[in-house]
């Protein structure tokens, strides 16, 4: 019950996120805050607006855990708990090579605030360090640090699935941006790297 019912609500998450990432929604709310107000702020709502979203899956997470599903002891779960601390290691690293402010809106923010031209110029395409191992890894760090766990609930396992499945798709509508954005460099560095597993060229 606790899996369906998590697996359900990341699900609900995540076209509501999609939804508000679309660009029809953006012109939609542009219209109505004005183009100057929405290049100021609506990346940072929609980074705020994320976060809340979530907040009820994890409280319905913790009101259904579900039956434990696997519990791993001795060196196994000492080493899936390496794993772990490498891949939060790893999303760190990730995060830190790009803009993270202006990935979250908050450098549009301040522009908006202290009447700076918007929009501001895109960030350059991050291809070097560990985005040159995937296209995304934030994604890639982010999937091993939540199923490399020694403990395994129903609603956990469904959280899970759920985040998998929203990277998947997400990761496949973040492309078409960037390809918008950044044109033929982008096209290059998407056919020299992998998508999300290292080492596995996709035709994507």
């Amino acid at each position: 019950m606790g899996a369906i019912a998590v697996l359900a609500a990341m699900l609900v998450y995540g076209v509501v996120h999609s939804i508000t990432a679309s660009a029809a929604f953006k012109d939609r709310v542009a219209g109505l805050m004005g183009e100057r107000a929405f290049l100021g702020l609506y990346r940072l709502f929609h980074s705020v607006l994320s976060v809340l979203t979530l907040l009820p899956v994890m409280v319905l997470m913790g009101a259904l855990p579900g039956e434990t599903l696997w519990r791993l002891e001795g060196m196994t779960a000492t080493l899936l708990t390496a794993i772990r601390v490498l891949a939060v290691f790893g999303l760190l690293t990730a995060f830190l090579q790009i803009d993270g402010l202006g990935f979250l809106g908050v450098k549009d923010a301040v522009a908006y605030l202290r009447r700076r031209p918007l929009p501001r110029p895109p960030e350059p395409l991050a291809i070097g360090g560990v985005y040159r191992l995937v296209r995304h890894p934030l994604y890639l760090f982010g999937l091993i640090a939540l199923w490399s766990t020694p403990i395994m609930t129903g609603s956990a396992l469904g959280f899970a699935i759920g985040v998998t499945i929203y990277v998947a798709v997400g990761s496949i509508l973040e492309e078409r941006k960037m390809a918008r954005t950044f044109g033929p460099e982008y096209e290059a560095y998407r056919r020299s790297v992998p998508w999300l597993i290292p080492f596995v060229k996709s035709r994507r």
